[in-house]
């Protein structure tokens, strides 16, 4: 045990340590009549702005500790350790007292230490010159030091007053532990004030103030593991709040970088006005740099700037308003990037059960900025979202992330569309139109793509050619980048002199020649009519799909035609196809397809091709990717149960028949509803074999097969099974499909609002299924059942499943095959790369196991699972003893001894009664004939069982299941006890005294057990727990 001394001076030196040289000095001076003085006038401001709140609580501890400066005035002997103690207290009550919800936190939290303090004055002179009495009066000071130290860094925090009650709620557990520390301390002093027979002992007295800090020293470790565990958890469950997939942004991210050449655009940090821009004041807070297509955009620089970033798509972004993707994804990287931001999110979203939509956004995003100022945003491509959605964003950004209090700025790069630049005309602009630097960019990345090329005609053709090459390409380049890319693909496919003369003396002026000359080539009479078809229809997928595609779902949507309406292994197509369509389309992240640029996709769906139509007709484009799945889905029919088997499953998965489940599930009807609204706008005539297979997808409609009215049975939704029916006037002619396309799409929209916390995801994946008003669900369900099962590292290869094909297939489906479960995620149409990784992130959706300790920051959070949970009550919330004297601990010993003798009695009673419902603890005192290593594994095995009862909801399967064994285990128990006693009487056989089942019987042939000796019980057991339960209840 260290001296009083040393305690009190280490205490002393880490807090003097932690603040301010401007608050040391006033720290130095302060007296107890300072801290009065403060509280007086706290007291006189509060009256005047009519909210005064009761001081007086605070006065015990003011009072208390007056006391308590008198008897330690020996230990400080003339430092400054004592003002340490009231200077804080006047600190922390000026700041907090114009904050009404923080001032009565601290309030309430003085008053409990001056409730928890020793009587000093009763003491002191018994006490004064008493070691252990100083040893708990440096206890004291350290502990009341401690409390300071962690207020103090919390007023410390810029904007500390957004996020003080959130981080007080997290501290709870540990000022609960500075309490029951001064606690202790307290009723060592008061036990042994009125213990008259032990005050001499003096080295009782030393052991029990040892075990105090010991005790203290453990609690401090616990709580220090506590405070790291529920970081970590606030951290996972706020991630999975926000419900943003960053995981896109990040891959666009490095992708980009990775295109960018090294060199370009490190002029721009020098531009005045992004200088201006980047400089921590207030001026200036939106910067637009714009351009031509393809010129190039800041975010070479992105990842060396400290900003949030996000990259608009149109494929993400042009159907909806995005302003609740960018904002969420704002919150997700500021938390990233400051984890300790997790528990304002946690405490104050999460626990409180709001969701993260825009309305909580607004508020959320303002907070963390404030938290963390001087951050800077870039929104690339905004000219990616449709009009309305482009207008919306700009205004939302600027009312939400810009603000006095905020210091945050926005830099916006896109093209310069009408709207935005009506939006932004008047703020201060880079223009990459005209600008040297960019020139000068140009003629290094031209310089850099020519050494390329010249490297593929070594020793055949002169450098002087290819310089001439390259200056051509900088003079017509006219500062887009993009275009110098769709040029030097041209060249690439070049293999002799008069080939690379021929392309660089046509090159053709701007983007919109460049698509035009690439898609001329795409159509053109020399390629057959099967390859210019094959290459629409990739591009139709790519045009006016809902989301961005996977590869493999791309791949299948083409594969499937008019002429041949199903996948088999013969019309798979191989990957290769996808080159038909460079280098208008290029590889994008996470095994996606994009366009090398937005433009390209406005030119082949806007801008007129031949006889005046755009190179894809929306109504076409539409047309054929409906048809592929509606077909495909009339197909998948046979993935239900009762059509196929497990194995015929599996195998045409594994084929990659059924790549375009998750899409064609999804989005089949969007594309039939968008095809039916240009049949009524252009007056069209709707295929016959688009009509056979819209009338064949109600086969799909459980009403349709049941005979009864379709409506929605949307899960745990009142509402939604009385919805009125949505109607669809482009399908009036077909009456059956536009009720199951409503009732549908009511039940998917309620699931987006079902409250997740109510059952297991198993329940309720089964409840969603059973409630679908179509088999969708149950097919999608069976497709994942088998795509998890080929993944998983246990499935064997056979003779009719090589190892190559299963490399093959999980090189293709394995890194995004386990989806998220729950239908309002992200995560549930691109998943992650294990089954592991889906249920860490399935967790967080629902943690309704919560910790009964109101001051545990769990108790709110809660947790996943139920074991988790009793892991957290064993290790933090355990009932300990607080014994702190030897008169204690031999009471407590009495207490143990009899607890084991009435425990021992309660088994000897058990036995005579035969109640076979065993406990494990009840384990340790069976008779010593069980060996001490036989009676440790019959305990784990029965508390297994015991805790898979308690978590297992009542009367469930696994909870009678669980119960059943613990059931038949006690019985086989006193049978052998039973057994053990008659062995004792002379009898060797085994004959229990309780009738054996047939069963039992059966247990005994097999394990062949003439004789029970406890060397064999831990074996027997596990026989009977393989082959007794399934013959319960015959």
């Amino acid at each position: 045990m260290s001296s009083p001394t040393s305690t009190i001076h280490q205490a002393f030196q880490s807090l003097q340590g932690s603040i301010s040289l401007e608050h040391r000095h006033t720290f130095e001076s302060t007296g107890l009549q300072d801290v009065w003085a403060a509280i007086q006038d706290i007291q006189t401001a509060q009256r005047k702005r009519h909210s005064a709140q009761n001081l007086r609580r605070i006065e015990p501890l003011l009072e208390a500790l007056e006391k308590y400066a008198k008897v330690i005035e020996i230990l400080c002997n003339g430092t400054q350790y004592l003002s340490f103690i009231w200077a804080p207290i006047k600190l922390v009550l000026q700041l907090a007292s114009n904050h009404r919800d923080i001032f009565e936190a601290l309030l309430d939290a003085y008053a409990e230490i001056g409730n928890a303090l020793p009587r000093f004055d009763r003491y002191s002179s018994t006490f004064k010159d008493n070691p252990e009495f100083q040893s708990v009066l440096a206890g004291i000071y350290r502990a009341i030091l401690e409390f300071h130290q962690r207020a103090y860094k919390f007023f410390q925090r810029r904007a500390w007053h957004l996020i003080f009650l959130s981080l007080w709620k997290d501290f709870r557990a540990r000022f609960q532990g500075i309490i029951n520390t001064i606690e202790k301390h307290r009723d060592f002093i008061d036990k042994e004030a009125t213990s008259v027979d032990m005050v001499e002992d003096r080295a009782a007295r030393i052991r029990i103030l040892d075990d105090i800090v010991e005790r203290q020293r453990q609690a401090l470790a616990n709580l220090d593991d506590n405070d790291f565990k529920m970081r970590l958890l606030q951290f996972q469950s706020s991630t999975s709040w926000v419900a943003v997939d960053d995981k896109r942004q990040e891959a666009e991210l490095a992708r980009r970088s990775e295109m960018r050449l090294a060199g370009t655009f490190d002029w721009i940090g020098q531009v005045p006005e992004m200088k201006a821009w980047l400089r921590g004041d207030d001026s200036e807070p939106i910067l637009w740099l714009n351009g031509k297509p393809g010129a190039g955009t800041l975010i070479g620089k992105a990842e060396t700037l400290n900003v949030c970033y996000y990259f608009c798509n149109n494929q993400d972004d042009a159907w909806d308003n995005p302003s609740e993707r960018v904002l969420g994804t704002i919150a997700i990287q500021l938390l990233r990037a400051h984890p300790e931001l997790a528990s304002l999110i946690a405490n104050e979203f999460v626990s409180r059960g709001l969701s993260s939509s825009l309305a909580q956004l607004r508020v959320l995003v303002p907070k963390l900025l404030e938290l963390h100022p001087h951050t800077r945003i870039v929104i690339d491509g905004i000219d990616e979202c449709s009009k309305a959605g482009q207008k919306t964003l700009l205004k939302e950004l600027q009312s939400t992330c810009l603000g006095p209090r905020l210091h945050c700025k926005i830099l916006i790069s896109s093209r310069k569309e009408p709207n935005i630049k009506t939006e932004l005309d008047r703020k201060p602009m880079i223009s990459l139109d005209v600008n040297d630097k960019v020139e000068s960019d140009i003629r290094r990345y031209v310089a850099h793509e020519i050494q390329n090329l010249q490297s593929a005609f070594i020793a055949e053709l002169e450098p002087e050619f290819f310089e001439n090459i390259a200056r051509l390409l900088t003079e017509k380049a006219d500062g887009m980048f993009l275009w110098v890319k769709l040029i030097m693909k041209e060249l690439e496919q070049c293999y002799n002199r008069r080939d690379l003369e021929e392309c660089a003396q046509s090159l053709p002026h701007g983007l919109k020649e460049a698509y035009g000359r690439i898609l001329d080539r795409m159509v053109a009479e020399d390629v057959p009519p099967h390859t210019q078809s094959l290459t629409i229809r990739i591009l139709e997928w790519m045009s006016c799909s809902y989301r961005r595609l996977k590869i493999h779902e791309i791949l299948d949507g083409v594969s499937i035609r008019t002429d041949r309406a199903s996948l088999d292994r013969n019309t798979k197509l191989p990957r290769r196809v996808m080159d038909l369509c460079r280098p208008l389309i290029e590889d994008g992240p996470c095994n996606t397809l994009i366009f090398v640029h937005f433009s390209a996709q406005e030119y082949i769906m806007k801008v007129a091709f031949r006889h005046g139509r755009p190179f894809i007709k929306p109504e076409e484009a539409h047309l054929n990717i409906g048809f592929s799945c509606i077909a495909y889905l009339n197909t998948s029919f046979r993935l239900l149960p009762q059509h196929s088997s497990e194995e015929e499953r599996m195998l045409w998965v594994l084929q990659g028949l059924h790549g375009l489940q998750i899409y064609a599930n999804q989005s089949w009807y969007k594309h039939i509803q968008a095809y039916m609204d240009l049949v009524i706008a252009q007056n069209l005539k709707i295929p016959e074999y688009y009509v056979e297979q819209m009338e064949e997808i109600l086969k799909y409609n459980k009403a349709e097969v049941s005979g009864e009215p379709t409506q929605s049975t949307a899960v745990g939704s009142s509402k939604s099974k009385q919805a009125p029916d949505r109607q669809y006037h482009s399908l009036k002619n077909f009456p059956g499909l536009s009720k199951f396309i409503s009732s549908l799409e009511v039940f998917r929209d309620d699931l987006r609002n079902r409250d997740w916390t109510q059952k297991s995801i198993e329940a309720f994946s089964l409840e969603i299924r059973n409630s679908d008003p179509s088999w969708l669900s149950s097919t999608r369900h069976q497709y994942q059942l088998a795509l998890e099962a080929l993944l998983s590292p246990a499935f064997p290869s056979s003779s009719s499943v090589s190892e190559e094909e299963l490399r093959a297939f999980r090189d293709i489906y394995g890194d995004s095959a386990f989806t998220c479960r729950y239908p309002h995620c992200e995560r549930s149409t691109d998943g992650f790369g294990s089954r592991q990784e889906r249920e860490k992130h399935e967790a967080q959706h629902r943690r309704e196991y919560r910790c009964d300790a109101p001051a545990c920051a769990y108790s709110e959070m809660g947790f996943a699972t139920r074991p988790q949970l009793n892991r957290h009550t064993r290790k933090y919330h355990a009932h300990v003893d607080n014994g702190t004297s030897l008169r204690d601990e031999v009471r407590a010993l009495k207490r143990r001894k009899l607890a084991e003798e009435t425990a021992r009695d309660q088994v000897q009673e058990q036995l005579k009664r035969q109640i076979i419902l065993f406990r494990p603890e009840q384990m340790r005192t069976l008779p010593h004939t069980f060996t001490a290593e036989a009676k440790s594994k019959l305990e784990m095995y029965l508390r297994l069982l015991w805790e898979q009862i308690d978590k297992s909801p009542q009367d469930s399967p696994q909870h009678n299941e669980a119960k059943r064994k613990v059931f038949g285990f006690s019985k086989l128990l006193i049978s052998k006890i039973q057994a053990q006693e008659r062995s004792a009487l002379q009898v060797k056989t085994l004959t229990p005294l309780i009738p054996v089942p047939p069963t039992l019987n059966n247990i005994y042939k097999v394990l062949k057990v003439s004789t029970m000796t406890s060397s064999i019980i831990p074996q027997f057991t596990f026989g009977y727990f393989l082959t007794y339960p399934r013959s319960i209840g015959r």
